[in-house]
């Protein structure tokens, strides 16, 4: 016995015809009634007697489509199950790439990675439910979390094919909450060239492309395309936080 014979057992009890339930599952009706004699011997029992205005379920056959439909209901239960136990992620878009780059945390089969500002995470951590919380901005009143603070290493970068000078201009994340935005405006006070980028890809090529500095995680420095614009080193710190007691 399998699923699709008591799939199959199901439509012919529902339409009460082998004929309907042929063109309904697109099987010949003999091996759909080979399917039923299948099922009659293992269960040892007769399913349906043969009337001649079609099949008339016996009282066996009652209750096992009882059974079937049970199982069936069971089944999908579990799928569903199966399908919403992956780990619910909110990150920003710099963190996730920090993440997938460098520490590896993240299992991309089992996770639903949901990325958004930085600016938006807390008050989208307060409105949904979420497994883990990566975040640049302390989150607070958020319940039922463990906090966990981590640091990218950062340095100021820019293009390896060309030599930078302090006429570059510096490029910024938008996002007013961005740590990265914070510290280069204060290295760079001085600097009247202060350029806002809405994307932290845009940023990487534009300092690839040789069109100015920018405050990047120490990692970036492994392309071939980038290398540090002077020696500081400048932690950046971010919020963790997971879920108390996860049964995952």
């Amino acid at each position: 016995m399998n699923f699709n014979d008591m799939s199959i057992f199901v439509t012919i009890y529902e339409t009460r015809s082998i004929n309907k339930s042929s063109k309904i599952l697109q099987y010949a009706q003999s091996n759909l009634s080979a399917r039923l004699k299948v099922l009659e011997t293992e269960l040892d029992t007769k399913l349906f007697y043969r009337k001649y205005n079609g099949l008339v379920p016996t009282e066996s056959g009652d209750l096992f489509y009882q059974f079937c439909k049970e199982t069936s209901n069971n089944l999908e239960k579990l799928k569903k199950k199966c399908e919403t136990s992956k780990i619910s992620i909110l990150i920003s878009e710099l963190l996730f790439n920090h993440d997938i780059n460098n520490s590896q945390t993240i299992d991309l089969n089992k996770s639903e990675i949901n990325i958004q500002k930085t600016s938006d995470i807390p008050i989208i951590a307060h409105q949904e439910d979420f497994d883990k919380i990566f975040c640049f901005q302390k989150i607070e009143n958020l319940k039922h979390y463990d906090e966990i603070i981590g640091h990218i290493e950062s340095v100021y970068a820019c293009s390896s094919n060309i030599k930078a000078t302090e006429e570059m201009p510096i490029f910024v994340n938008k996002d007013k909450n961005c740590p990265f935005r914070k510290q280069s405006l204060m290295k760079f006070t001085h600097l009247k060239s202060v350029v806002e980028i809405d994307s932290f890809e845009n940023i990487i090529s534009l300092v690839e492309n040789g069109k100015g500095i920018a405050l990047l995680p120490k990692w970036l420095n492994k392309r071939a395309n980038i290398k540090p614009y002077d020696q500081d080193i400048v932690l950046i710190p971010f919020y963790q936080y997971e879920k108390q007691n996860q049964s995952r």
